[in-house]
């Protein structure tokens, strides 16, 4: 039978577990339906040159429907990881999906593992970004799949100037690979990077997106609410801005390291050379308040991917000129107090041409207060 999703995983069709990726674009509302190098450090920071998402461990559920997160409490982080990992998702440059898993060795170096997962996963060469991407599975021990089970990664992707759903579905037995897309509208040409929020509220029945334009009024960053609503046919997800706040020209990557009722808080690295926390109230008004962690030597890290482990936080950092990611230790962030500690070495990621944080069924966001 298919394995059951956790009691904290998200409704496939109500929350931003499942449907991560599905975000509006930063132009009008729209109404879419629900479906499925780097040398020694200097104060905790590296010199020299420093995208997107956050990411936890691969899940083994399938798509199943079960009570939503809600968004209630004091902070609290993850469920620890041991050993911590970074797992990540990508497409390389010869087009296929491929899975990047990061791992610590007893001697506190970054170990990198590439597993190429689904070949021609961009056909056309058109994806430019993608958002976090879920992976599901099904074991076939009912008789639904042949080849012992069925393999799923799904999540959004920015094809051109579009919005798009991509989904890559294999049988374990390596046959019948498929892609589906599902087109959700155009004039996403000035978005960058996306990163959702996805504590579902269910009074609301609803969750935060957020989108990086660089170019738009100077650097904006721009927030969305996303909802779905019962009609006679479907599901509809529908997405309303939710404001937009400028000055956010100089951010480069961007990842989520906490949510909760009362605020977003956002990691990112400037092109100046900061690291830095944007705090977003969850306010009707949309406000953002901006704290730097670090003044300087941040500067080289195009993406961003935090996940959290424990009681701290693990990120990693990739650098497209010299195609490596370095991983850091971060200690919790109380304002600008925090402590960051680099694993030694580096990992490859040259090949992949895009990155993505890899979520599963288990996934549940850090809460903010």
């Amino acid at each position: 039978p298919a394995h059951a999703a956790p009691a904290h995983a998200a409704p496939a069709h109500a929350a931003g577990v499942s449907l991560s990726g599905q975000f509006a674009p930063a132009l009008p509302e729209s109404s879419l339906r629900g479906s499925s190098r780097h040398p020694e450090l200097t104060d905790g920071a590296p010199k020299g040159r420093l995208g997107t998402g956050e990411l936890t461990t691969r899940a083994t559920h399938r798509r199943l429907g079960t009570t939503a997160s809600t968004a209630s409490g004091p902070d609290i982080r993850l469920p620890v990881q041991k050993p911590c990992v970074v797992n990540a998702a990508g497409v390389t440059t010869g087009g296929a999906l491929t899975e990047l898993l990061v791992t610590r060795s007893p001697s506190g170096a970054a170990r990198a593992t590439l597993t190429k997962r689904y070949p021609g996963a961009d056909p056309t060469r058109t994806l430019r970004a993608l958002g976090p991407l879920t992976f599901t599975w099904d074991d076939g021990a009912g008789g639904t799949t042949p080849d012992g089970g069925l393999d799923e990664w799904s999540g959004l992707a920015l094809r051109g100037n579009a919005l798009t759903t991509m989904r890559w579905q294999i049988t374990r037995g390596g046959t019948s690979p498929s892609i589906s897309t599902e087109p959700h509208g155009t004039g996403w040409g000035a978005i960058t990077q996306l990163v959702d929020s996805p504590l579902y509220d269910p009074v609301t029945k609803g969750w935060y997106v957020y989108g990086l334009a660089p170019r738009l009024r100077g650097g904006a960053l721009v927030r969305y609410r996303v909802e779905f609503v019962p009609t006679p046919t479907a599901l509809e997800m529908r997405v309303r801005p939710a404001g937009s706040v400028s000055g956010f020209g100089a951010v480069k990557g961007l990842t989520l390291v906490a949510s909760g009722v009362k605020r977003d808080v956002l990691l990112a690295n400037t092109s100046t050379g900061h690291l830095i926390t944007i705090t977003v109230p969850r306010t009707k008004t949309m406000t953002t308040r901006t704290t730097r962690l670090r003044d300087r030597t941040w500067q080289a890290f195009e993406r961003l991917v935090a996940t959290s482990c424990g009681d701290r936080t693990v990120l990693l950092g990739v650098d497209d000129d010299t195609g490596r990611g370095t991983v850091y230790d971060l200690s919790h962030i109380s304002g600008s107090r925090v402590a960051i500690t680099r694993w030694r070495g580096s990992v490859p990621t040259r090949d992949l041409r895009l990155i993505a944080p890899l979520r599963g069924m288990d996934y549940e966001p850090a809460r903010g207060a």
